[in-house]
């Protein structure tokens, strides 16, 4: 059976019974970890290694406690070079974009999602295509990025809190290619189909969104 590693923070639960729900139903084994379990010692961190190096995909939950920002950047680029030839997935609520400052060096998808049923199923689309066999990767169509102005981009978040002051929770899914202007990064990205801003999670730049379709595409394996 396939595996996934899943982390998330300890100190933010908003996230862990959206995602635990999700894993209820798949045929794929999974294994939890938390960001400050790294800071076990020599003994968990050994433990941890052999957990992502028996997995087929890694998923990383981002949240917006202090623990998890200190931890993160020990976890990020220790994980990422550990699993640079797995899966790997980043997973920001769209609430938190300005409120994580996070930077994951080699992700191959990025999901700013909501909880709500809709994403659900799609991260449930994305975790069932682990139950079988490794297959070509569906091509995604290209966005388009273009710089945000610091006015733009006060526009969309709170100055003083740095919340999101859009809500595109009602709007489907939908899975693009990503091409960073300003880091050269590409991954998959997988946002709300009437989204307009997001951030680079690699350099923490934040982009308006041009997307080419409001068609949704196949989920990649």
């Amino acid at each position: 059976m396939r595996q996934i590693f899943i982390v998330n923070s300890s100190l933010d639960e908003r996230f862990e019974s959206f995602f635990s729900k999700i894993f209820l139903t798949i045929g794929v084994q999974t294994v939890w970890e938390t960001y400050e379990s790294l800071m076990g010692g020599p003994a968990e961190k050994d433990k941890i290694q052999e957990e992502i190096r028996a997995s087929d995909a890694l998923f990383f939950i981002l949240n917006t406690d202090s623990e998890f920002a200190a931890r993160a950047k020990a976890w990020f680029p220790w994980a990422t070079d550990l699993g640079q030839d797995k899966d790997i997935w980043i997973f920001e609520h769209c609430q938190d974009l300005k409120r994580v400052p996070v930077l994951i060096p080699r992700l191959g998808h990025y999901v700013a999602y909501y909880i709500t049923n809709a994403w659900s199923d799609y991260v449930t689309k994305i975790a069932e295509t682990y139950e079988k066999p490794k297959a070509a990767a569906a091509l995604l169509p290209e966005s388009l990025w273009k710089p945000l102005t610091p006015a733009e981009e006060s526009f969309f978040f709170n100055p003083s809190t740095g919340l999101a002051l859009f809500d595109d929770s009602t709007a489907r899914p939908i899975g693009l290619r990503a091409l960073c202007p300003s880091c050269s990064s590409s991954y998959g990205l997988h946002v709300p189909s009437e989204m307009k801003v997001i951030r680079c999670p690699s350099c923490n730049h934040f982009y308006r969104i041009q997307q080419p379709s409001k068609v949704p595409a196949p989920v990649p394996a």
